[in-house]
């Protein structure tokens, strides 16, 4: 009969072998996760700078959406999670408005213009 034994190295080499595979898998994985991550945070961060860019835009073309000395919560797309808070104040023949995203974002994006204002002179 053929009776064939295995050597005496084959189970520290096996364990070694698995040991490396563990850790490319988990590298991989790891890598992903992380990839992932950088990629949502700059597609938040885009967003946020396009939603104040557009509520600076909306501000300009209609100045009076928002009252002097007053702040209002601008829902851009008409949903909540593309909304910009707007502060305005009187600063001389200027408005001072400044725009910023709501806490509940853990990314900020902020926003400061000034435009003359909409008085008229007679």
């Amino acid at each position: 009969m053929f009776s064939k034994k295995l050597k005496g190295y084959a189970l520290p080499f096996a364990v070694f072998v698995s040991v490396i595979v563990v850790i490319l898998s988990s590298s991989l994985i790891l890598a992903t996760h992380y990839n992932n991550r950088f990629y949502n945070r700059i597609i938040m961060q885009d967003r946020l700078n396009t939603n104040v860019s557009s509520a600076m835009n909306l501000l300009l073309v209609h100045p009076d959406m928002v009252e002097n000395d007053g702040e209002k919560l601008l829902s851009l797309y008409g949903e909540t999670a593309d909304s910009v808070k707007v502060e305005k104040e009187s600063w001389g023949i200027f408005d001072s408005v400044l725009q910023n995203i709501p806490a509940h974002f853990s990314d900020a994006a902020a926003s400061v213009f000034v435009h003359e204002s909409s008085l008229e002179l007679r």
